[in-house]
């Protein structure tokens, strides 16, 4: 009986070795960076902060120009990193930068049946061209005649 046991054991494999399949291919695609000249702000930008985080977020229009002439977009800008930066720079809508970032786009299919594609940027810099004109409010100011 005992030689009967030890021939079980004997007879017991060694458990399948694992292999770890590759994540390779997985990834998603490195968002493309993209500069846009001479671009328009087209809503007030909001800032917000919670706690330690701050975020900007503004719309934008990149109209054509003499080097991109099929080239009429909505960008989404949004800065996480430069949120203070952009911030700082108070722009209003009207104003015109040049504006850098990563780029992203989404696909969304409206109820019409059609797709209208939304570009959704990274901020990593803005560059200020020219600041729109800034009109005041105030009764003082508008019988001053400014």
């Amino acid at each position: 009986m005992a030689q009967r046991h030890e021939q079980d054991h004997s007879q017991i494999s060694e458990p399948p070795a694992y292999s770890q399949l590759s994540l390779e291919g997985l990834e998603a695609p490195e968002p493309a960076e993209a500069t846009f000249d001479n671009c328009v702000i087209v809503s007030l930008p909001q800032y917000t902060k919670s706690g330690k985080t701050a975020q900007w977020l503004c719309g934008i229009h990149a109209p054509p120009d003499m080097f991109h002439q099929d080239r009429d977009e909505f960008i989404v800008a949004r800065a996480t990193v430069n949120a203070r930066f952009a911030h700082s720079l108070r722009l209003m809508p009207g104003d015109r930068v040049n504006i850098t970032g990563q780029l992203s786009q989404q696909e969304l299919s409206l109820e019409s049946g059609e797709t209208k594609t939304v570009n959704h940027l990274i901020v990593s810099d803005i560059v200020v061209i020219e600041k729109a004109a800034r009109k005041s409010i105030t009764v003082y100011e508008q019988k001053r005649g400014r």
